[in-house]
């Protein structure tokens, strides 16, 4: 659904993307559990969407959170990578 909220995103239909982005990340939520990577995409559209419509604080606070649910990933994946397969 992400994808198809792109599209319209593209076509300036605002009302149809945000709709699709909240179908996304609802979706995921079932799915995967609502702090899941999936929903990284969906929130960073949702911000990106947000900023275009000229809401600040909610791009702010949906990318905000898009950010926080990557960081827990990226560190919950390396630490089952060996110490020689890191980078610092």
């Amino acid at each position: 659904m992400n994808n198809i909220g792109y599209n319209f995103l593209a076509n300036s239909i605002y009302s149809t993307a945000e709709v699709a982005f909240k179908g996304a990340i609802k979706a995921n939520n079932i799915l995967y559990g609502k702090e899941n990577y999936e929903n990284v995409e969906p929130l960073n559209s949702l911000a990106l969407l947000y900023k275009l419509k000229g809401k600040t604080n909610d791009a702010i606070n949906f990318a905000d959170k898009g950010i926080r649910i990557l960081f827990k990933y990226i560190q919950s994946e390396s630490q089952s990578l060996a110490t020689a397969e890191r980078q610092s």
